[in-house]
């Protein structure tokens, strides 16, 4: 069994639990680790911090093999679905990342077609109306045949994935992460619209050419004075 700790001096420290001794240390961050998830799958290690990076180490190796640099402050929290697929992390910015952990078989499907495989992709953003700080982050931890909590939408379905934040001020936040089925669908209903909108516009564009043009004509045929 091994532990994995982090601090103030940004170090990572991997421990043997029965033994009670420190294996090895990970250097990379240049501020203060908030948050560590292991993805067993891969045999690797995600890591949080304030320099506002994300890293994914190979244990095996004991090397740093992808950074994720797309927050604009502090990281301070994140967390992993429990079927390893999905990972959210919050900052100090008002910013929600939703990342894909990817399967080992496309992994290696990747790296045999001579590309550098990398372990998170990212899937989404979620911008925050509020912008405090978000304390923790917390993916459901219930699996479907147990799942109680309520379904904000009707058409939501149930795989649906939900996760928690909880930020300054003890004010708690819901959300859920669409499935890749509900993301296409409304980007089609967003095309839509948006078509919509610039068909309205460039009639009532027209509608107002057409107007002038019958003012200038009632103008011109009207009698000039002697």
């Amino acid at each position: 069994k091994v532990l994995a700790s982090g601090g103030r001096d940004s170090d990572i420290v991997l421990w043997d639990l029965v033994a009670e001794t420190g294996l090895f240390r990970l250097k990379g961050h240049k501020n203060e680790v908030t948050s560590l998830v292991f993805v067993p799958e891969h045999d690797s290690l995600i890591s949080c911090s304030k320099d506002a990076c994300i890293r994914v180490w190979n244990l095996q190796l004991q090397h740093c093999t992808q950074v994720v640099t797309l927050h604009r402050g502090e990281i301070w929290s994140m967390d992993l679905s429990l079927d390893g697929k999905c990972l959210v992390t919050g900052s100090l910015d008002e910013q929600l990342l939703c990342f894909r952990v990817k399967s080992r078989d496309e992994m290696e499907a990747e790296e045999e077609g001579s590309k550098r495989s990398e372990l998170l992709a990212q899937s989404g953003t979620l911008v925050r109306r509020n912008r405090s700080r978000i304390q923790q982050v917390q993916l459901d931890r219930m699996t479907p045949s147990t799942n109680m909590v309520p379904s904000p939408s009707p058409n939501a379905s149930p795989k649906s994935r939900y996760f928690d934040v909880l930020r300054t001020g003890k004010v708690f936040e819901l959300y859920r992460v669409r499935t890749a089925k509900e993301t296409i669908k409304k980007a089609k209903r967003r095309l839509k619209r948006k078509r919509e909108e610039q068909g309205s516009g460039s009639w009532g564009r027209v509608g107002k050419q057409q107007q002038q043009r019958a003012w200038k004509a009632r103008c011109w045929n009207q009698p000039k004075p002697v």
